[in-house]
């Protein structure tokens, strides 16, 4: 044995536990100097695996000043590493200090944290970014030894990640440290490797295979026409989950939405007031303490069902909870797993998933995933580069203790993200911050860097504070503070959904009927309400999106349906496909299918790529664009993650012979800047970048910005850029953003070759397909009401029966 491990085995032996053979080789290779990245099912012991050999060097070889940094993605995290960490200091008896420092933690114990830090500081992103503007807390990092990086997978490809790798190229200008890093769920692990490490570590991958079981039922009901042929909420089917909610097994029910949990919560309440102390709903958009009241009662069993969103994904410890239910598809592989781990989150214990469809046509999602876990296949991330607006503020940060144009350009190079940058940007950066660029100038608030001796510097103590308050690239979105009138925090709140309420109008939020009773550009004041409320608090943008990957998993099902019959949704959705053979035709292997049909609403044309929501909102606008061009007509169009529609008010002519030639890729760019407006889309996208890069700042709380006048001062920017400085980086990172991320232009491109090089296959409809009606009922919800929609829906179903 190794006897710098000796005080770890005997920590495991005093929990009873013997350490699993992957955290032993983690240790070891730590000690041997290794950097490494952990891969490993949630809930397998990959934490103590990361901090155990940091812990034993510690103890070998103690330190002034932070010796142990570990970074987590999120706040609500940081309480259950907080008492792993602790567990083995405290058993041992080892003279160490294991503290949080985060958005909650008190001005007292940060200023304690300042005069005698901790050895081992848990934190996020965000937290570490504020420290390091402090040049008296960078000091307490010169002895670093380790840095500890959880949850990797969740800040891969965003701008976080971006963030911490400059935060983590910082450190290396200040300390020599280690750097190991956990991920639960990769499909490009050696890339996921090399953004974290940069050019300064080299991260050997440390991997297991699951040995957990992952067991997942589908709650089917015992006839096709139970399920909806359209929805999202699948409320139709809770008189079925009812038989199967049983408290004395703990359970979380995910949705995929925020609106959802609200009308789950409020339906389950409804049919069992009994139960209501022991249930609770759990979002992103509910007060901080309220979470953590919920998440420490479901830890102690006083809860015993949580219908909650994403903001439960990761890895909050909980241990008691028995059973993952799940409405709806989860999109992709990798939230399906992450999901599902939450359930005996022990290491290698069995998880247990119940699936329940909210339509029929989401059983061909089902499918597509549990294919994909046969295959063991995961979803890839892809890394981000050259975000200048993240950029930007990490200089503004470095000035406040003043660099070199040498020292930054090496540091900013080291990462994954800037590697490619050249001495030529970095100066139109420090140009922009220093002068306001060529378009800024005149305007004095833009001139935030100031050049003494031979060093950049921001010596404005106002900007260096509003700088500080505004760290940070999680977008803010147009949220308000929802309050009561004590002032009492109860969560925050859309600031558009709180504009289409009238005064006095009730709603339901977390549960709880609220009235309302006056806003202002910060806040909305409520008082808690006894009438009945007819809205649910509604959340913009928050649509699940569908992996590529599951989409290629759905052409299968269709085209090989063979390989799919021994899974147990595949009896019900061979219904539908009976159906649809029947009105329609299946499209097979390499084959477009598209529908029309006339109704006096106009002339309807179906098309189906089966790709997602996002691809056929862009395909189907620069479809119709093209179309527009070849008749003269008014369309209406409407999609969701299996097809298209375009509602005409003259009939198509010469479809059948022209329709191909609208796939192609000639002129893409320049046709859909024309069909989507990316400019006006580049302004939406500005608006975040604009916050980013410090170019509008929200003010001081008293002071808040409003969203219009965010909205108005960063619309300006955008047009004063693309007048007088159109070369400016971050007008072209709007620019590219639209395209990459917004229209997915490389995936779109991939999508008009796949299409090209398929057969169409034209059938004329009499009645809506399977298929179809989902899509039509899209279409019709923005002008009918729920009940006319369903009304519509019973009909065509009734008319299959027929069929």
């Amino acid at each position: 044995m190794n006897p710098d491990l000796k005080l770890l085995y005997k920590f495991f032996k005093q929990m009873g536990i013997h350490p699993w053979p992957f955290q032993e080789e983690c240790w070891k290779a730590y000690l041997e100097g290794e950097n490494g990245l952990i891969y490993v099912p949630t809930g397998s012991g990959k934490t103590y695996a990361a901090f155990g050999g940091p812990l034993a060097q510690l103890i070998r070889e103690p330190g002034r000043g932070i010796q142990i940094l570990y970074i987590t993605p999120l706040r609500a995290l940081a309480n259950d590493v907080h008492k792993a960490l602790l567990k083995p200091i405290e058993l041992l008896n080892l003279p160490f200090k294991v503290e949080m420092r985060t958005g909650d933690t008190s001005q007292i114990a940060r200023q304690k944290q300042k005069k005698s830090p901790p050895e081992i500081l848990l934190t996020t992103p965000e937290s570490l970014a504020l420290l390091l503007t402090d040049p008296h807390m960078q000091g307490c990092f010169k002895e670093l030894k380790a840095v500890i990086v959880d949850e990797w997978h969740e800040l891969l490809g965003n701008k976080r990640g971006v963030m911490l790798e400059l935060l983590l190229s910082q450190l290396c200008s200040i300390a020599t440290y280690q750097l190991w890093g956990m991920s639960a769920t990769l499909g490009n692990r050696q890339v996921a490797a090399q953004v974290l490490g940069g050019k300064h570590h080299t991260l050997k991958p440390f991997q297991v295979e699951s040995k957990r079981v992952l067991m997942i039922e589908t709650l089917l009901p015992e006839t096709l026409h139970e399920l909806p042929g359209s929805g999202f909420f699948g409320l139709q089917m809770f008189p079925y989950l009812l038989q199967k909610l049983d408290l004395d097994q703990s359970t979380l029910l995910f949705t995929n939405t925020r609106a959802q949990a609200e009308k789950w919560y409020e339906k389950i309440i409804q049919e069992k007031p009994e139960w209501k102390a022991k249930i609770a709903i759990h979002h992103s958009s509910i007060d901080l303490i309220e979470r953590r009241r919920i998440e420490e009662a479901t830890k102690a069993g006083e809860l015993r069902l949580v219908i909650c969103t994403s903001s439960l994904d990761l890895g909050v410890d909980f241990p008691l909870v028995e059973r993952v239910i799940q409405i709806g598809s989860t999109k992709s592989v990798a939230r399906l797993i992450q999901r599902a781990g939450r359930s005996n989150h022990r290491p290698w214990a069995p998880c247990y998933l119940l699936w329940v469809p909210t339509h029929a046509m989401e059983l061909i999602e089902f499918l597509s995933l549990r294919k994909a876990l046969d295959q063991h296949f995961v979803e890839a991330k892809t890394p981000l580069k050259d975000c200048w607006d993240v950029l930007i503020q990490h200089i503004i940060s470095k000035a406040i203790g003043g660099f070199t144009k040498n020292e930054i350009f090496q540091e900013i190079t080291n990462t994954f993200a800037f590697s490619q940058m050249s001495l030529e940007q970095l100066a139109w950066m420090i140009e922009f911050l220093e002068k306001g660029g060529r378009s800024l100038e005149v305007y004095p608030e833009f001139h935030k860097l100031k050049f003494k001796n031979e060093r950049y510097l921001i010596e404005d103590r106002r900007l260096i504070q509003l700088h500080r308050m505004s760290l940070g690239t999680i977008p803010t979105g147009n949220m308000l503070a929802l309050k009561y009138l004590s002032g009492k925090r109860i969560g925050v709140i859309e600031e558009s959904f709180v504009n289409r309420l009238k005064p006095q109008e009730t709603f339901i939020f977390g549960g709880k009927s609220y009235q309302l009773l006056r806003t202002n550009q910060s806040e909305a004041v409520v008082r808690l309400s006894k009438k009945p409320a007819l809205r649910v608090a509604q959340w913009i943008g928050t649509r699940l999106p569908l992996s590529s990957s599951v989409s290629a998993f759905m052409r299968d099902v269709l085209a090989f349906p063979d390989s799919f019959e021994s899974y147990p949704e595949y009896s019900l959705f061979a219904d539908v496909l009976k159906i649809q053979n029947k009105i329609s035709q299946i499209p097979a292997h390499q084959e477009l299918l598209v529908e029309v049909m006339h109704t006096k609403k106009g002339w309807h044309l179906f098309f189906y790529p089966f790709e997602s929501r996002s691809i056929h909102q862009t395909l189907n606008t620069l479809v119709a664009f093209r179309l527009l061009k070849k008749m003269k007509s008014s369309f209406t169009l409407a999609c969701n993650d299996y097809g298209c529609e375009i509602l005409s008010a003259e009939p198509f002519v010469n479809l059948e012979d022209d329709f191909k030639e609208l796939f192609t890729e000639t002129n893409l760019e320049e046709d859909l800047n024309e069909a989507v407006n990316i400019s006006e889309m580049g302004k939406t996208t500005f608006r975040d970048i604009a916050r980013i890069a410090g170019l509008v700042i929200q003010g001081f709380i008293s002071k808040r910005k409003s969203l219009r006048q965010i909205q108005m001062t960063t619309s300006l920017l955008y047009e004063v850029f693309t007048k007088f400085d159109p070369t400016n980086l971050l007008l072209q990172q709007a620019k590219q953003e639209v395209l990459v991320k917004d229209l997915e232009l490389q995936r779109l491109k991939d999508v008009l070759q796949r299409i090209r090089t398929s057969a169409f296959k034209f059938v004329q409809l009499r009645k809506l397909s399977p298929f179809a009606l989902p899509i039509y009922v899209e279409g019709e919800s923005q002008y009918l009401s729920n009940e006319d929609l369903k009304a519509i829906m019973e009909k065509i179903q009734k008319s299959w029966v027929k069929t």
